[in-house]
């Protein structure tokens, strides 16, 4: 005999059930009396579709014997960002943004956080054309965060004495 436990519809999301390119599945099954408990591996189940929402019946095989169950696959949302400013923060006038070393972590309502780069599709606010602080948004799918960035003159106040010409 074999069994998937679990009792009720499992409920998983679009992609890899856990993120790490297996199923797991716990099975047990019995050999005269004697019972065990195992992780299902991919090659002993069929039917699991993570393309599509929606309820999906999967076969578990091992030896013969097989067990049906369902699982519920849900589109997996996201619940927020949050940024991770660049390397480089401090601009003079008329530099253009360096993103190196940025990221935005998505969170989902299901596994694991997910660590992206920063890229110029995602940036807003940048202006190197005066000096000042500048606050940049990031948005991705429809959420937002923001870092701060200084902008700087060629010259500070007070960095020269006073103006010297050649004629």
């Amino acid at each position: 005999m074999i069994k998937v436990k679990g009792g009720d519809a499992e409920h998983v999301f679009e992609g890899d059930i856990n993120n790490s390119g297996t199923e797991q599945f716990v099975f047990e099954f019995d050999y005269g009396g004697y019972g065990t408990e195992s992780t299902l591996p991919p090659a002993m189940i069929t039917g699991f579709d993570s393309t599509t929402a929606g309820v999906k019946t999967i076969t578990a095989s091992y030896e013969g014997f097989t067990d049906t169950f369902e699982v519920v696959v849900c589109n997996a949302s996201i619940t927020g960002i949050s940024v991770t400013a660049p390397s480089k923060t401090s601009y003079f006038v008329g530099e253009d943004i360096d993103l190196t070393g940025g990221k935005i972590t998505v969170s989902y309502n299901y596994g694991d956080p997910v660590e992206l780069d920063l890229t110029p599709a995602m940036i807003s606010g940048f202006d190197s054309t005066t000096p000042g602080t500048k606050t940049i948004t990031v948005s991705y799918e429809g959420f937002t965060d923001t870092f701060e960035v200084t902008v700087r003159g060629l010259y500070q106040s007070g960095s020269c004495d006073r103006l010297v010409s050649f004629e």
